[in-house]
């Protein structure tokens, strides 16, 4: 009797939870019509560079899980060898990292006008596949986006660009550091790098 309760309280929270989370494909253009939503004028003002950065930002926070990219992009071994406070230290500045990096390129190329087509998504447990098309004028960039679910929303946890996996491409760029150093060491350079 006690284990068909189980089963009736775990089919309920499967239930609730199909209902109350979105498809990934689904949230993921959700996320990206926001995301063009920013460089739009807001009531008849052109948003500064400084306001369109902070909601970037703040968009990339709620949709990046960038402490679970950062564990994946150093691996196990150094993550777990780190004391909490230098892991924490990491992501803050992995994070800067990527911000830096991948905002002036979103600058850059904020005015191209393309199509973002989102596939449906290869569901596994709480983890989803979703490809998706990038199209501009003649050149097309698939891309696909890996997600998992949190409480009632999908979180990046990697990107494929054509194939190329962010965390095992920033895993192959940290792992000389990491084979001679420490991720304090890493922390450090990264730091370095940011600041140039």
């Amino acid at each position: 009797m006690r284990w068909i309760g189980v089963c009736l309280g775990i089919l309920m929270g499967v239930v609730v939870y199909g209902e109350s989370l979105p498809s990934p494909n689904i949230f993921l253009q959700d996320a990206f019509d926001r995301l063009t939503s920013f460089v739009q004028p807001v009531s008849g003002n052109v948003r500064t560079t400084r306001d369109l950065e902070a909601s970037l930002q703040q968009w990339a926070e709620d949709l990046v899980d960038f402490t679970l990219i950062a564990q994946l992009s150093v691996g196990r071994s150094a993550w777990t060898a780190a004391a909490s406070d230098v892991q924490s230290q990491f992501v803050q500045t992995f994070k800067t990292h990527i911000f830096d990096t991948y905002l002036s390129q979103f600058f850059a190329y904020k005015d191209v006008q393309a199509a973002v087509t989102f596939g449906e998504p290869i569901l596994r447990s709480n983890k989803a596949k979703v490809p998706c098309s990038i199209q501009s004028g003649a050149s097309e960039l698939n891309v696909a986006f890996k997600v998992y679910s949190s409480q009632s929303n999908w979180k990046i946890y990697d990107v494929d660009v054509d194939g190329v996996s962010l965390v095992s491409a920033f895993r192959m760029q940290f792992s000389s550091r990491l084979k001679d150093g420490t991720l304090s060491d890493l922390t450090r350079s990264l730091a370095e790098k940011n600041r140039s």
